[in-house]
């Protein structure tokens, strides 16, 4: 109902926020009703003042390192508050680098690294600024608990960005959100660019080895989606089916791995003073996780099959 209103309103506004989104239909609700939008607004101000994405990325990051300094204090509920408003502006301001990078056709490879380092510094600053306050109840246990539940948090957070670019790539042929294999990934490792962009390539190597690592749909299963999502013949079927099935299973990926309910649930325990409940849940959401990726690849199998591949081919 949101994505058919904004895909044929004429409104101006809703045409400049139909362009300044990556591809509407990956979009969760909550990010089309209120996040986009409002990021939209700052990237209209950011466009007046010629401020470049990679400064609105800073920004970002420096109210989300903000955020987790107010944390810190969370026995008084106004610096809570301002802590929990600090995480939600850098949310918006994470949506507006985007949207001002596709606006103003400035979108990079690099930018979109830069963009994923800065969303882990704002989540490292709020798991630090809670586990410091929670370290007179729970002493150095509650540090350990964050790092693995920061930990299952970025695999979480993975797995749900591999899925929205496969269907952006596989759907609609966006080759720019295609995920590159470990060796596609280390062969455009480009010695001659500059420390800084040598620096960023390799953390993006990291990324793709980790997530192909966590990921069932890799090897023989993703060139087989690839090859029949690129063959003329069955290319209209393939989208439409691909659409049907896949959709619901990534507003799945959305609810255990989205940035937005993560960063929800930190702000509801902070502001209950409870942040060591939010790390234990995330710690048990490994398991829907964990049957999630099952399911996912049972499915991807039973997909394939309808495209003429048996299982012996995988």
């Amino acid at each position: 109902m949101i994505k058919d209103i904004i895909l044929k309103s004429n409104i101006w506004f809703i045409q400049e926020l139909r362009g300044s989104i990556k591809d509407i239909e990956i979009e969760e609700n909550f990010d089309l009703l209120v996040q986009r939008p409002l990021g939209l607004l700052f990237t209209f101000l950011f466009i007046s003042l010629n401020i470049t994405p990679l400064t609105v990325s800073l920004l970002s990051m420096i109210l989300g390192i903000f955020s987790g300094v107010f944390f810190m204090m969370q026995d008084y509920i106004y610096f809570a508050l301002i802590g929990s408003l600090l995480l939600i502006l850098a949310g918006i301001l994470d949506s507006s680098d985007g949207q001002l990078a596709r606006l103003t056709n400035s979108s990079s490879k690099y930018g979109m690294i830069i963009d994923g380092f800065i969303d882990t510094i704002v989540f490292f600053a709020a798991y630090l600024g809670c586990s410091i306050y929670l370290y007179p109840k729970y002493g150095v246990w509650v540090f350990l608990l964050s790092i693995v539940s920061g930990f299952l948090h970025s695999v979480q957070s993975m797995l749900y960005d591999y899925q929205k670019n496969e269907f952006s790539y596989l759907v609609a042929h966006k080759t720019c959100y295609r995920n590159p294999t470990t060796e596609e990934t280390k062969q455009c490792l480009n010695s001659k660019t500059t420390i800084w962009h040598r620096l960023l390539d390799y953390l993006y190597l990291d990324y793709v080895i980790k997530q192909n690592w966590f990921n069932t749909r890799k090897g023989s299963i993703k060139q087989k989606f690839e090859s029949v999502s690129c063959d003329e013949r069955q290319k209209a079927k393939f989208s439409q089916s691909y659409k049907m099935t896949y959709l619901p299973l990534l507003s799945w990926w959305a609810l255990l791995g989205g940035t937005n309910t993560h960063r929800t649930l930190i702000i509801i325990f902070c502001l209950f003073k409870h942040f060591e409940y939010y790390l234990v849940i995330n710690v048990f959401l490994t398991l829907p996780t964990l049957m999630l990726v099952l399911i996912q690849y049972r499915i991807d199998l039973a997909f394939l099959k309808e495209f003429g591949y048996r299982n012996e081919h995988l």
